[in-house]
């Protein structure tokens, strides 16, 4: 009997082999074999026994263990040693120091932050891992037993004025991690269902024992041979079970390959550290390069995995730098451009926009960070790779940056030239889908392109020509996010729907249709690419199509033109709906939605010079002289939205999620009708002082 899981999975795979060479079929069948392998000698092996734990350390009992592993300081960031210069570098950040003790408190209190509330379980409580009286979705659990509070914990042991605070804080992380390994026995349970989570934890555990080297707590021999063989397991398990069995390897694999690489190197004689740490080594080299294009954007189809991914490599790069580790100039090169990437699409204050999943993702665990903050990027990749262009004037090094570099980082930040009198550049990233028009003060960022993970699209949405725009940082029409994931499949499909972005539905249908029984992939099917892409010191222009509306009876191509005036301060949009080559032409409906951010938004007429000025920008188009829909206070409002006649108009109630659970009550924008093709269709965003603009006209 084949279940029907296996059924699906089964067709999947024939649906992706017809479309492979022989040499990426080839090579899917080796990584198979070659993990089946590694999951065999795995179970062979069992849990480590003591005497084995020992020997590979080169002592006889658990007494010597605290010499032998901590005996020679480590040249990483987190070697208890480095604390003076941290502490040093924070002294002139005493914001970033009281950031950083404040979530060391609240860990030594059990108060997790866990996406978008915090879980408290009292000092003397017990934790519980499964989450099973107040959450059903895994990534809750999951996120709770990466065990990111043992690194806050550890800063609180670097922060601590008096040895019984510095006590309290060692203390605090015997038990935690103790905990863990007595309520989560290996290869058993939720805790060991993903490696990637898996990996990050004995990466968090490793650098925290090493923040605390020297406190007596963690130097007993009996918690300290505990923890030393749950990092040998740890590290086993990810190795016999790598994630690069499928077709695509993505994210999962390279955080696979960070937390073996951050294990071994920290504890070098650990079982198997030799081993793999060159297999993390060789791994990283190989899967930077392959998962980030060469403009710096991540393969993911997704601002907040980019964000993710970015950090992945940030550890991966200090590690191999602090140790003498290559990992090859085109990895380098391409962590760089990450960070560059990341930049180039930020608004004012950090803020991302937001395409595709995102899961509030972290890696880096040194301060606590919304889930669209990216701002702090930049600053750390100009400390990370010396560059000047990350720097801008008068922004303060990250929080993280002080941690990971000391004062060594604050002179170097410092000596760099700030990008005095330039603004980040729009930015253009055909293989990436993701490009930004930028000026005026506004920000906007549009998604057209191939589905991420080479066509997979893990983590893309139906978002082709959908697009985000900020205006004085300030987000105005936005992404709706994605605030679940497998718990709800139906819930799941509506955020990442063609319907739930800012984009034009063509009958209801979707850009590319969904498998129910496949939630992390969305194949190739809107085969959306830019035409036209051109920046100036006036206007930047986008002309993008896409094709996903062609399996219709009449198939249609969608097409959408965006043009920011810089100094006139306005977003001019056109939709065209043309009949695909060889069908006739026909009668659909199409809708439009423009996602708010919140509830404020007002309808009322246009007035005094707006409607001369829409003539001038909308020249061949009807402007609706009865309508214009403001967007933001009442009194001050960020911008207002005008649109050609021809369409109905109203307002709907419509929730965002900013992060993973965030979800925050709004108001949708609708327009929709029944139209003909060909059809085109204008609208506008004026934003800034009316008063003052002079638009040239929009052929």
């Amino acid at each position: 009997c084949i279940s029907d899981w296996a059924v699906n999975r089964m067709t999947y795979l024939g649906a992706r082999a017809r479309g492979m060479s022989p040499g990426a079929l080839a090579k899917g069948a080796a990584r198979r074999v070659v993990r089946s392998a590694r999951q065999a000698l795995f179970r062979h092996g069992g849990p480590i026994e003591e005497a084995v734990l020992l020997r590979a350390l080169g002592v006889g009992s658990a007494e010597a263990l605290a010499p032998a592993v901590f005996g020679v300081p480590s040249r990483a960031w987190c070697d208890a040693g480095r604390r003076s210069s941290v502490l040093a570098a924070l002294g002139a950040h005493p914001d970033a120091r009281e950031r950083a003790w404040e979530r060391a408190v609240a860990a030594l209190e059990r108060r997790y932050r866990i996406f978008e509330r915090t879980v408290s379980f009292g000092r003397d409580g017990a934790i519980d891992w499964q989450l099973q009286s107040t959450e059903t979705d895994p990534k809750y659990p999951w996120q709770l037993a990466r065990l990111e509070a043992a690194i806050a914990l550890g800063q609180g042991y670097w922060l601590a004025t008096t040895a019984h605070k510095r006590r309290a804080f060692s203390e605090a992380l015997v038990a935690l991690v103790s905990d863990f390994i007595v309520a989560n026995p290996q290869n058993g349970g939720i805790h060991w269902a993903c490696p990637m989570e898996v990996s990050l934890r004995a990466a968090n555990i490793a650098q925290a024992l090493w923040m605390m080297r020297d406190a007596p707590a963690v130097r007993a021999p009996a918690f300290l041979q505990n923890a030393l063989r749950a990092l040998a397991e740890h590290a086993a398990f990810v190795e016999a079970n790598l994630e690069d069995k499928g077709l695509v390897p993505n994210n999962h694999l390279i955080a696979d390959l960070v937390g073996l690489f951050v294990v071994s190197t920290l504890f070098p004689r650990l079982p198997g550290a030799r081993e793999q740490r060159e297999l993390a080594r060789r791994g990283l080299a190989a899967q930077i390069p392959a998962q980030v294009f060469e403009d710096g954007v991540s393969f993911e189809g997704s601002t907040g995995y980019h964000r993710l991914v970015a950090e992945l490599c940030i550890i991966a790069t200090v590690f191999a730098r602090s140790h003498r580790i290559a990992l090859g100039a085109s990895a380098m090169q391409r962590t760089h451009g990450l960070l560059c990437a990341a930049a180039a699409w930020c608004s004012k204050d950090g803020l991302a926009p937001q395409i595709g999943d995102n899961d509030s993702g972290r890696a880096l665990a040194l301060t606590d960070r919304r889930s669209l903050d990216h701002g702090y990027l930049a600053p750390l990749g100009a400390v990370l790779f010396a560059d000047g262009g990350l720097k801008r004037p008068s922004e303060r090094l990250c929080d993280e940056a002080l941690w990971l570099f000391g004062e060594e980082g604050v002179r170097l930040y410092a000596a760099l030239p700030a990008r005095r009198g330039r603004t980040p550049q729009s930015f253009y990233s055909p293989r990436g889908g993701i490009h930004v028009l930028r000026g005026g003060g506004a920000v906007v960022t549009v998604s057209a392109g191939p589905q991420g993970q080479r066509g997979a699209g893990g983590h893309s949405h139906n978002d082709k020509l959908s697009f985000e725009l900020h205006i004085g940082g300030v987000p105005v029409i936005v992404d709706p996010g994605s605030p679940v994931y497998g718990r709800d499949a139906a819930d799941r499909n509506r955020w990442r729907a063609s319907a739930a972005h800012n984009a034009l539905v063509v009958d209801g249908l979707e850009q590319a249709p969904f498998d129910p029984s496949r939630l992390f992939a969305l194949p190739e099917g809107a085969r959306a690419r830019v035409e036209c892409f051109e920046t100036g010191a006036q206007v930047d222009r986008l002309v993008a199509v896409h094709h996903g509306y062609e399996r219709l009876q009449r198939p249609v191509t969608v097409r959408r033109e965006l043009r920011l005036h810089k100094e006139s301060r306005a977003l001019v949009v056109t939709e065209w709906l043309t009949r695909a080559r060889g069908s006739d032409d026909g009668v659909h409906e199409v809708s439009l939605g423009l996602q708010l951010p919140d509830g404020q938004v007002r309808l009322r007429g246009p007035r005094g010079k707006e409607r001369l000025l829409l003539s001038q920008i909308l020249r061949g188009g009807a402007v609706d002289e009865g309508l214009a829909i403001e967007l933001g206070p009442a009194r001050r409002p960020r911008a207002v939205l005008f649109l050609e006649r021809g369409l109905e108009v109203s307002l709907e109630p419509s929730p965002t999620a900013t992060g993973y659970g965030e979800i925050v009550e709004a108001v949708k924008v609708r327009v929709h009708g029944r139209v003909r093709t060909p059809w085109r269709f204008g609208w506008v965003i004026l934003f800034g002082h009316p008063a003052r603009r002079q638009i040239p006209p929009v052929s």
